[in-house]
């Protein structure tokens, strides 16, 4: 039996509206607030709570706060996960 691969072709100027609204539509579900998700993407760079604390000033006890909330709403137990669920999620 032969099977026949097809592949989709969209523009980019037909796609991108749809991602980003999938993001959003993701972002809802998760109820990150968008200091949660600016503090997320700085995690997935690899910065530390102190160096985002510093670049965002605000306080580290602030800042891990945030990512005790992020922990919370997205069920993770590390930095790791929490990025990684995240991508899964389309919200980085």
């Amino acid at each position: 039996m032969k099977y026949i691969k097809i592949k989709s072709v969209y523009s980019e100027s037909i796609s991108a509206p749809c991602l980003t609204e999938q993001k959003k539509e993701a972002k809802k579900r998760l109820r990150l607030t968008s200091k949660e998700i600016e503090i997320l993407k700085k995690i997935a760079i690899g910065f530390t709570s102190q160096e985002i604390a510093t670049i965002q000033c605000r306080s580290y006890h602030t800042v891990t706060t945030h990512i005790r909330n992020i922990y919370k709403k997205l069920s993770v137990n590390s930095r790791a996960e929490a990025v990684f669920k995240a991508c899964q999620n389309e919200i980085l």
